[in-house]
């Protein structure tokens, strides 16, 4: 099914008052089957399919509240769901 969705994962920086795409899968011609390694340091391309990596999400969180924004939408219906958290 995850073939069939296209997701955007977003943080957003109280402080700077801007959005940072820590994931995309829109194309499905990055494979996301990847060591700890791959997921630490990051990969794909961020024009395109990517996972920006742990080191430099927890750079961007580690200080200030954040919220994260999930965005999901199905290829064949256009069906779109949207989850907001917030750091209490």
């Amino acid at each position: 099914m995850m073939s069939e969705i296209m997701s955007e994962l977003q943080v957003r920086s109280e402080q700077e008052k801007k959005w940072t795409v820590f994931q995309r899968r829109k194309y499905g011609n990055v494979s996301f089957n990847r060591n700890w390694k791959d997921y630490v340091k990051g990969f794909g391309n961020r024009e395109g399919d990517f996972w920006l990596g742990l080191e430099e999400l927890h750079e961007k969180t580690k200080e200030g509240n954040m919220e994260l924004e999930i965005n999901m939408i199905r290829k064949d219906t256009g069906t779109r769901w949207v989850s907001k958290y917030r750091q209490a």
